[in-house]
């Protein structure tokens, strides 16, 4: 597995210790209040912000420092 596998299943893990704890630990009067399809839906949307946003901004950030050091490697070489 590689490293951004790893952060990726680290970032999995603690979503859903986290989300599973307060799901388990939450009032009765929560359940009774909430349809089961919202907490369904929110669980999913943020599993998609795992999955897709946080990747991709991550490679946006590599790609903007490589192109600063490009840029820095440019200058240094035409000055």
């Amino acid at each position: 597995m590689d490293g951004r596998a790893r952060y990726m299943v680290a970032a999995f893990i603690a979503f859903f210790s986290s989300f599973t704890t307060a799901i388990f630990n939450a009032p009765m009067v929560f359940f009774d209040s909430t349809p089961v399809g919202r907490i369904l839906t929110r669980a999913s949307s943020d599993l998609s912000n795992l999955d897709f946003d946080i990747p991709y901004s991550i490679t946006f950030v590599a790609c903007v420092a490589i192109e600063i050091l490009v840029m820095i490697c440019i200058m240094v070489s035409v000055t």
